[in-house]
């Protein structure tokens, strides 16, 4: 969302999210961080075990958070579900749906436009 709005909040949150992480599941001297068994409770109990997604993905979205936003460009690339970037291109003809977003208000709202007829009239 930081790069979509600009809004220093998501930042903000990133990093108390980033502290939380580095307070409550680095483990110390032997490096790496551990999961918990209940993240509500403090201090929490912790997990012999460092989840995969850990460094594929909370680690790379934390970075992009912090990073320059002319690193992977958002108009440039899309990340999937497990926080792989891939290029965005132009499909072309190729792909078209026929589908199309429908119009909105300034407030976001739908902006309902009437739908034609369906019923015949003899």
């Amino acid at each position: 969302m930081w790069r979509i709005t600009g809004d220093v909040k998501y930042r903000e949150w990133g990093w108390e999210m980033f502290t939380s992480f580095m307070n409550y599941t680095a483990v110390e001297d032997q490096g790496g961080f551990t999961s918990l068994a209940d993240a509500n409770t403090i201090p929490p109990r912790v997990k012999d075990n460092m989840e995969s997604f850990w460094l594929a993905e909370t680690l790379k979205y934390m970075y992009l958070l912090f990073s320059d936003n002319s690193l992977m460009p958002l108009d440039k690339i899309v990340l999937n579900t497990e926080a792989h970037p891939f290029p965005r291109f132009d499909m072309g003809d190729y792909f078209k749906t026929g589908w199309q977003r429908k119009a909105r208000d300034s407030n976001g709202k739908i902006i309902e436009t009437e739908k034609p007829s369906t019923t015949t009239t003899a």
